[in-house]
């Protein structure tokens, strides 16, 4: 198979599956247990810790929180500090249009139980204006929730700019990351940024472990209650093993990233070109300039994006119509609605999103296949309209 759909999961690097097997046989213990081999595995936990803060260039280890992935981490960043600013008098939250449904849901949710809810529009590339965040920005903002990149057209919002406003006024501001570990540079500092979402396996890491980032002082009341785990922060038997292997992956996925990341951002642009060179009637979504280096989001006119995926599939080629989450759909993604995409626009539209181990000869063929299936669906499409695969669950 040709995976060009590593936005919805990367595979588990080698070194990493070996981290994960090690530290399994190794810290068998309950990291929050008082006996030697509790505290054993509690003390690689807390070397865990510095190396991850290490990477996002943290200032104390103790703002790293580790959760079960990226859903977690979005939901406790916003609804933990929500209902803390809460307290002090704010109940205003700012998002954008394109967030995952991890950010949207839980915003809409707080728009049910007190709060308002601003959900910025983005320009036609994706990108949030800051003028729009000027205006939206009141005296009881508590929150501002921007991705630092998109999921399905890569597009890089102006974190920096947003959190150097909000600092202003008090505002905290979150960003999901989760599609920015290993494909761009990650420092808190640099950002400005009180709270920070990443989820393992984006990043060549196990599924079900992730990384939240919150920043000493800012407001939080625990989303996940139960115990005193993750310094008060997330109670629930912390795992180890996972975040042993989270810890390798994040390392794993930065160095690639410094020694690789020109050759990805190379081999993407060269998707890019032959497809549209090739394929008469496709098109980029999205700004490939200010855009994640593995990811391309190409529509295709007069036919069905799902159509496109079934055959590609079939023909060893894995891609997506856009977020993992939301396969089942039909109708085209909020996001590339919010691009001002019509129905069938959006409906052409297919995300191929690179790895590492991806080569120029994959790239190659898969552009050969596009310009031969391409025509042929046009002009023969299926008869029926559906999701490209039949699946028993999400």
């Amino acid at each position: 198979m040709i995976n060009l759909d590593q936005n919805a999961t990367t595979p588990v690097a080698e070194e990493v599956l070996a981290e994960l097997v090690r530290c399994t046989r190794e810290y068998p213990g309950n990291s929050s247990s008082g006996h030697s081999i509790g505290l054993t595995a509690g003390n690689f936990l807390e070397e865990c810790r510095k190396r991850v803060a290490t990477v996002l260039n943290a200032k104390h280890p103790s703002e790293i929180v580790f959760t079960s992935g990226g859903t977690e981490s979005d939901n406790a960043a916003i609804e933990g500090i929500a209902y803390a600013m809460q307290q002090n008098g704010r109940n205003h939250l700012i998002t954008s249009a394109i967030e995952h449904r991890a950010v949207l849901a839980p915003c809409e949710f707080l728009a049910k139980h007190g709060f308002e809810l601003t959900v910025l529009p983005v320009n036609n590339v994706g990108c949030v204006r800051i003028e729009d965040v000027k205006k939206a920005i009141k005296p009881s903002t508590a929150l501002i929730s921007v991705m630092l990149a998109n999921n399905e057209i890569g597009t890089i919002q102006p974190i920096a700019e947003i959190c150097a406003l909000a600092r202003e006024k008090g505002i905290a501001v979150h960003t999901d990351a989760v599609q920015a570990a290993g494909k761009l540079a990650i420092d808190v500092q640099q950002l400005g940024i009180n709270a920070l979402s990443l989820s393992a396996h984006k990043f060549y890491g196990p599924k079900g472990v992730g990384v939240f980032y919150l920043r000493e002082g800012t407001a939080y009341s625990p989303w996940m209650l139960g115990g005193t785990h993750e310094h008060n922060r997330r109670a629930g038997t912390v795992a180890v093993p996972q975040i042993g292997a989270l810890t390798k992956a994040l390392e794993y996925a930065e160095a690639k990233r410094i020694k690789h990341g020109t050759e990805l951002r190379r081999l993407r642009d060269l998707l890019i070109k032959l497809v549209l060179e090739k394929v008469p009637g496709s098109h980029v979504n999205g700004d490939v300039k200010h855009c994640t280096p593995n990811t391309a989001s190409i529509r295709f006119d007069g036919l069905y994006g799902g159509h496109l995926l079934r055959k590609l599939d079939a023909l060893g080629v894995l891609a997506s119509a856009g977020s993992a989450c939301m396969w089942e759909r039909t109708k085209p993604s909020h996001v590339l609605s919010a691009l001002g995409l019509s129905d069938d626009q959006g409906s052409g539209t297919l995300r191929f999103s690179l790895g590492y181990d991806n080569t120029e000869a994959e790239i190659r063929e898969v552009a050969e296949i596009l310009a031969r299936v391409v025509p042929e669906i046009r002009h023969n499409p299926p008869a029926e309209i559906q999701p490209p695969l039949v699946r028993a669950s999400h």
